[in-house]
């Protein structure tokens, strides 16, 4: 089974992984170059689908990461 991964964060991008096995995966920044983009992660979706020769349908599951740590409290030591 294929899973899409994939993380909106600080760092975003996607992976795509088949059986466990890692068959692409890269950050948002380096597709768009604009150092620590964030934002749902398009260009790496579809880099990954493309390189992996990967139609959309193909995908058995979807796993998303995300952490928005612009609305996080800041913590108190």
């Amino acid at each position: 089974m294929k899973i899409l991964g994939i993380s909106d964060g600080m760092t975003g991008g996607a992976a795509l992984l088949e059986d466990g096995r890692i068959l692409y995966a890269i950050h948002e920044e380096r597709l768009t170059r604009q150092k620590m983009a964030t934002g749902f992660p398009v260009e790496s979706i579809k880099r990954a689908l493309e390189y992996s020769g990967t139609r959309p349908e193909e995908i058995g599951a979807i796993a998303v990461g995300t952490l928005n740590e612009f609305l996080r409290e800041k913590a108190v030591a």
